[in-house]
């Protein structure tokens, strides 16, 4: 593809201008590794003050609200929480979050939720704007304990079950994401976007019903909505599979976009967003 056919790709998705970031912003980002990415390039281009996903990345609506929960109210890790397995030697999870959070010895991994989570708390008082980046409406329950978990934490395959949410439960979360921001933080501006991550592990049409479920319920909720002063949609996933619409924007696993195709969408974050 020329550079002048990829040139007139770019003009057609909706952007809505809200010049608010300038290098003194505090930006925090929670969700997708989408906005991993996002948050790398704002990073890069001099706003050092932004944080990303301190409990790991976490794709489905669910597990990120609870964990968003955690740090808004620095809600404590109590005992009960912690999922113990058993193999050739006992192991405790923290199933809300990423790999990382499990250890040997319980204590210790509370310990480090507990810190990690009055870190975030801190961060987030502390921070102008709130970017959430949703993933996928797949998400696996954990049959032993029935929660919905953020990872799977190379558990045996047969105690996870795999669904599809709802849409109106996916509504569900993002009127809850955006009530308790509005509540406890009315100060941030609160954004979400959609990541163009496909996640074809999953299958074309699942991946398929999964972005369309996200897309629908959050353009529900944003048409219901009576107050979004403080809440806005920036449609990352749009613009990379409507606007520039071929494969050769994504790496040859043909599900994560190329470090151009990021380049792009971070061209249209900052001219958005950043002053």
């Amino acid at each position: 593809m020329s550079n002048n056919d990829r040139n007139e790709r770019r003009a057609h998705v909706d952007f809505k201008l809200n010049k608010s970031i300038d290098n003194s912003s505090h930006l925090f980002f929670l969700g997708s590794c989408f906005g991993e990415e996002i948050h790398k390039k704002m990073k890069e281009s001099g706003h050092t003050n932004s944080v990303s996903n301190p409990f790991g990345t976490i794709f489905h609506p669910t597990p990120l609200l609870e964990n968003l929960e955690r740090i808004v109210l620095n809600k404590p890790c109590n005992a009960e929480e912690i999922f113990t397995h058993n193999s050739n030697s006992e192991t405790h999870h923290h199933l809300q979050f990423a790999y990382r959070f499990h250890n040997h010895n319980k204590s210790e991994l509370i310990q480090f939720i507990n810190q990690t989570t009055i870190e975030a708390h801190n961060q987030l008082l502390n921070s102008s704007h709130l970017f959430i980046t949703l993933g996928t409406a797949w998400f696996y329950r954990h049959i032993p304990t029935n929660q919905t978990v953020g990872n799977c934490h190379k558990l045996p395959q047969a105690q996870f079950a795999k669904e599809l949410s709802k849409q109106a439960e996916i509504k569900h979360v993002i009127k809850q994401i955006h009530n308790l921001i509005s509540t406890h933080l009315p100060q941030i501006q609160l954004v979400f976007t959609i990541s163009p991550v496909k996640h074809l592990r999953d299958g074309l049409a699942e991946n398929l019903a999964s972005k369309s479920t996200l897309i629908s319920a959050m353009r529900e909720y944003l048409m219901e909505s009576q107050n979004l002063s403080k809440m806005e949609y920036f449609p990352s996933y749009e613009f990379v599979t409507e606007e520039l619409n071929d494969w050769s924007f994504f790496r040859d696993d043909k599900m994560h976009p190329t470090p151009e195709t990021i380049n792009l969408v971070f061209e249209k974050f900052s001219n958005t967003y950043c002053l």
